[in-house]
């Protein structure tokens, strides 16, 4: 049977008992159901064309029915093989096409299936018997049965999954079951077409998380489910984005092999947005470009110059949003769009190089001051890496400057806003003061800010030059230039922070007296502070070697004692003064010209050679002048008499006695006799004799 007749109802029967010889019959065109004979011998029925079977196909024992290279559209609930259905034949096509529930069954073989297509909107498709197939379509319905399916051959040959179709109406169905996967010496390749939803992977995925090549063209977009996935490649092909968007996730990104033979670079309308990872092993510098996105965009990353002894992953994603961190000097403002993460920079060269692009919603700054900043975290401190302007896969900049290992979060940045910097780094507080000065800025400034704690608020007047004076801060200060760009973007200088230093306790106490009689220890201690110095002064002067925070000494001078204070950072500050009061000791000792005076001699006065102010006394029969010890030696008895001086306590001092003695004598009476002649001729001579004195001295005229 030939042509395209259009039959309806009954039956058609290939071949009878009465057919002599087992002939091969030829169909095309629309039929009934069919049955394939085997009374008296078995036949045999292959496709001569595209057919529609609008019934049930029964192949009876012994018979078979060959698709032979074309397509059979079973329209029909059922197809029961009962002998042999064979579609190894390249281009043959099983095509389920209803809208009611369809079945594949029966006790017969089955060769591998070419191409088995799902169309079914009313149910799906069931599969009551194993198959094995090279291509599988969904375009509609489910697969039903598929723990009896198997997908690939184990033969050189490359084997597709399917699911959508282009002009698809609606949602494609899905395998209900995980088939079996026989891929070996082959590929694996799964095609999302269109749909009008998003589809998320299923079943359709290998437990072994391993499919060559993955084509992405779904507008709705596939998001990856069920774990990480792995690509490997083929000669041509790794992930192919032709049309949507492909969402990965931390648990389930999408990883392309070493040894794939192209990679994607994506487009406006198809990249992944999520994690994407590509490994690369390569002795000579590569460079792979990450074809990733947000939500907002496809914002592709390039990395250039990557070297690898073994195979590394290294993954790129780009996170919607501000980082939360701060530039380094002379890096002023992050873009507050997006940025990137690229995880396992630790095994990249530091001489590797970082693109990142750019669209319209991003805030890169001005052009010419642009740069690719690098941190630890996505929160961290962003250091330039440079920048020079680049033009593929899309408008971007890639950095210029080596690497930091390890640090895995890259934006763009720019350094427009300017460097501040401080005339000091730190102050003490109390009097204080310096000035700020801000360099290569790209705009007109604005007013400069200050931070105390409280939060950044404007600095009181107008202050638009490059430099601005502070004084007296009293707490920690962080500074900051406010510019306003060409473009009316408000954008912030680096911050200077002037460090405020407390000034040290500096308390003096003693532990001794202060007050002294004469000579006397003295220790004075000041209340410790952690890293501090210390110098002890008398009456403002430094004392030489005193510089524990404890001063022991023998005060023998009265004054004012201080300790300065000086901490780790410099800050200086005076203790109030100790008064130490070191009053001389208290003597009494005096003596007079000598021991021995005549009752008519002058008057003795006492030499003090002690304390002054002191009280005289004797017995009674000396003559004595009690406040200055001089005797009245013609009032006074002959005699010899002890003089005291005593000087009364006084100023911690203990009173004082000292002695001496004293003889007064009394006035001799002198006489003077001869026993010769008084008078007698020149060359006589004569005797004189004295009396009442104890030794004598004569005299002539």
């Amino acid at each position: 049977v030939t042509g395209t007749p259009s039959i309806t109802g009954g039956t058609l029967q290939i071949g009878t008992a009465a057919t002599a010889t087992n002939f091969n019959y030829r169909l095309n065109g629309y039929t009934p159901s069919i049955v394939v004979d085997n009374t008296g011998n078995a036949k045999t029925a292959s496709l001569a064309g595209t057919s529609f079977n609008f019934g049930t196909l029964t192949i009876t024992p012994g018979a078979t029915f060959n698709l032979a290279g074309l397509t059979l559209v079973q329209v029909g609930a059922s197809i029961i093989n009962n002998g042999t259905f064979t579609a190894s034949t390249s281009a043959s096509t099983l095509y389920f096409q209803g809208n009611a529930p369809q079945t594949l069954g029966g006790t017969g073989t089955f060769s591998i299936i070419r191409s088995l297509t799902v169309d079914n909107s009313g149910g799906g498709v069931t599969l009551n018997v194993p198959v094995v197939a090279a291509r599988v379509n969904l375009f509609t319905g489910n697969l039903n049965g598929t723990n009896n399916l198997t997908i690939g051959d184990a033969t050189a040959f490359f084997f597709v999954v399917q699911i959508g179709v282009g002009g698809n109406p609606g949602t494609s169905g899905s395998f209900t079951s995980a088939p079996a996967f026989n891929t070996t010496n082959g590929a694996l390749q799964l095609i999302y077409a269109p749909e009008t939803t998003a589809r998320t992977t299923g079943f359709e995925i290998p437990a072994s998380r391993v499919v060559d090549v993955v084509s992405i063209a779904n507008p709705a977009g596939v998001v990856v489910a069920g774990g990480n996935l792995l690509v490997p490649g083929v000669s041509n092909a790794s992930l192919v984005l032709s049309d949507g968007i492909l969402t990965t996730s931390a648990a389930n990104t999408l990883i392309i092999g070493a040894a794939a033979g192209a990679f994607p670079v994506g487009t406006a309308t198809s990249y992944v947005k999520g994690p994407l990872g590509i490994t690369v092993n390569s002795a000579t510098a590569v460079a792979r470009t990450f074809a990733v996105g947000d939500a907002a965009g496809w914002r592709p990353v390039v990395v250039s110059g990557i070297t690898a002894a073994t195979d590394q992953i290294f993954t790129a994603t780009v996170v919607n949003g501000a980082t939360g961190g701060t530039g380094v000097s002379p890096v002023t403002n992050l873009n507050s769009t997006r940025y990137v993460r690229l995880e396992n920079s630790a095994s990249l060269p530091a001489t590797a190089r970082v693109q990142l692009s750019y669209g319209a919603d991003d805030v890169v700054g001005n052009a010419a001051t642009a740069v690719v900043a690098q941190a630890a975290t996505a929160a961290g401190a962003y250091t330039t890496r440079g920048g020079a302007a680049a033009t593929a896969p899309t408008t971007g900049l890639v950095s210029t400057q080596d690497l930091t290992l390890g640090n895995d979060y890259f934006v763009l940045a720019n350094t427009e806003g300017g460097t501040l910097s401080s005339s000091v780094a730190a102050v003490c507080a109390g009097s204080n003061s310096g000035t700020l000065t801000l360099a290569n800025n790209v705009g007109s400034i604005v007013k400069y800010q200050a931070d105390n704690g409280s939060g950044f608020a404007d600095v009181a007047g107008t202050n638009t030059t490059t430099t601005l004076a502070f004084s007296n801060l009293t707490a920690t200060t962080t500074f900051r230039a406010v510019i306003l760009t060409a473009d009316g973007r408000t954008v912030y200088s680096t911050v200077a922070t002037v460090t405020v230093n407390p000034l040290p306790t500096a308390t003096l106490t003693a532990s001794t007296p202060t007050t002294f009689c004469g000579p006397g220890t003295l220790t004075l201690a000041a209340t410790p502070v952690t890293g501090a110095t210390y110098q002890y002064q008398l009456n403002g002067t430094n004392i030489a070697g005193a510089t524990s925070a404890t001063y022991t000494a023998t005060g023998s001078v009265s004054g004012s004692y201080t300790v300065v204070v000086t901490s780790a950072s410099g800050c200086s500050a005076t203790s109030a003064a100790t008064t130490v009061t070191v009053n001389p000791a208290t003597t009494a000792t005096f003596a007079y010209s000598g021991t021995t005076f005549c009752a008519s001699g002058t008057n003795p006065t006492a030499t003090v050679t002690g304390t002054a102010g002191g009280t005289f006394a004797s017995t009674t029969g000396l003559s004595l002048n009690a406040t200055t010890g001089v005797i009245n030696l013609a009032g006074s008895t002959p005699g010899t008499y002890t003089v005291t001086n005593t000087v009364a306590a006084a100023s911690g001092c203990a009173a004082a006695t000292a002695t001496t003695s004293v003889t007064i004598n009394a006035v001799p009476t002198a006489a003077l006799v001869t026993t010769t002649p008084t008078t007698f001729c020149q060359g006589g001579a004569v005797v004189l004799t004295a009396t009442g004195g104890s030794s004598y001295q004569f005299l002539l005229n």
